[in-house]
């Protein structure tokens, strides 16, 4: 067994000791509050066109067809979702950007995002397979209508670490979870390191190889609740990853790691807000700090709409030794304005508008003026 590996096995069992020597094993498991097998096709399709800046103007369609499966029973589920990304790179063709435009660009091919079984002990869970971490950890849930990759998985995890677990990718692992009932959730996950280059080495989501380190994650949340309703998520989490990598003098080093804070705040039942701040080892990292902010409001113009307006900042290490480029690079921000419009219960349109200052960190890029539409459509 390779060395770097060993770290992914000796967590994973302190992570099984643990789930047996929790009292909340000893209570009764909670049933699950449906049965039986469900599943549901999801297919999102877009149009983006760079009308000013970047590395050119024009305009491209990708697509993601998603199909996932779901089994519960008592105290178990199981689940798997496979994706098929298609399209050209709107972002690597037209606008350079260090983050997607879109966070749905991938690589064309049919692949497994996901496929895990879950265990509950009464208030702790253990859940393991492939996983993709970017679907339980880092919030915030107000985010999740942005578009741009910005606002997904914190630059300081989709930058900085190889082949990271996050969309389309997941990777072997295991994540335990601790329902800490009014004092919040705990979770902590062991998961493979590297997944793999999703061109070459892992081009279905199937490929597994336990010699590129691990990446260990904690996360604590706590949900505030003011008269019955959801007022505050707050989370704060960690992550190291055992691998080597290259710092500002060229050298190869041992180990990586990361914070991440976020907050979600419903001000109203109309208005809510987050931010998120991310931050790694500055003489290593790509991606040395990171931060997101913005608010959602609905309804704006009619039933279930909802408009949001994102600012995102990506700092990038001006080290040519780290980013491998052959001039210094600065930073990108990403200022995103966004509407989701239900059409009908199975379609929904988003218009988008988006303005990448530096695109790519670089101060020769053109500031990129980007226009979208996208469809949902859930079957």
């Amino acid at each position: 067994m390779p060395v770097q590996s060993l770290p992914i096995f000796l967590f994973a069992i302190v992570l099984a000791a643990a789930v047996a020597a929790s009292p909340a094993c000893a209570e009764d498991a909670q049933p699950a509050a449906k049965s039986g097998f469900s599943h549901a096709f999801v297919y999102t399709g877009e149009v983006f066109a760079d009308v000013h800046g970047g590395l050119q103007r024009g305009a491209t369609y990708t697509g993601l067809a998603q199909l996932s499966l779901d089994w519960a029973d008592a105290d178990w589920l199981a689940h798997t979702d496979i994706y098929m990304p298609h399209g050209e790179s709107f972002n690597r063709r037209y606008v350079g950007g260090f983050s997607d435009v879109s966070n749905i660009d991938a690589v064309h091919q049919l692949r497994v995002h996901e496929l895990w079984a879950q265990r509950t002990f009464g208030r702790v869970s253990l859940r393991t397979g492939l996983l993709a971490a970017d679907t339980e950890f880092w919030g915030p849930g107000t985010a999740n209508l942005f578009i741009s990759s910005a606002f997904g998985a914190p630059s300081v995890v989709s930058g900085d670490l190889p082949n990271s677990p996050i969309f389309p990718q997941g990777v072997l692992g295991a994540r335990l979870a601790f329902d800490l009932e009014h004092a919040g959730t705990l979770r902590l996950a062991v998961l493979d390191g590297d997944g793999g280059d999703q061109a070459s080495v892992n081009r279905h989501g199937l490929h597994i190889s336990l010699d590129e380190g691990a990446l260990l994650l904690a996360e604590y949340q706590r949900v505030i609740d003011r008269d019955g309703e959801k007022k505050t998520d707050v989370r704060l989490a960690a992550y190291y990853h055992t691998g080597t990598f290259t710092n500002t003098q060229g050298d190869r080093v041992r180990g990586n790691s990361g914070f991440i804070g976020s907050m979600d705040h419903a001000l109203d039942a109309r208005l809510s807000v987050f931010a998120r701040v991310g931050t790694a080892l500055s003489d290593r990292s790509v991606v040395p700090w990171s931060v997101e902010t913005g608010f959602n409001l609905r309804p704006v113009f009619g039933t279930g709409d909802k408009l949001g307006v994102g600012l995102a900042y990506v700092d990038l290490n001006g080290s040519t030794a780290i980013t491998s480029k052959a001039t210094p690079l600065r930073r990108e921000v990403i200022l995103e304005s966004t509407l989701d419009w239900p059409i009908s219960k199975s379609l929904d349109l988003q218009p988008e508008v988006q303005y990448i200052i530096d695109p790519g960190g670089t101060a020769a890029a053109h500031n990129a003026r980007v226009v979208g539409l996208r469809a949902t459509v859930h079957l």
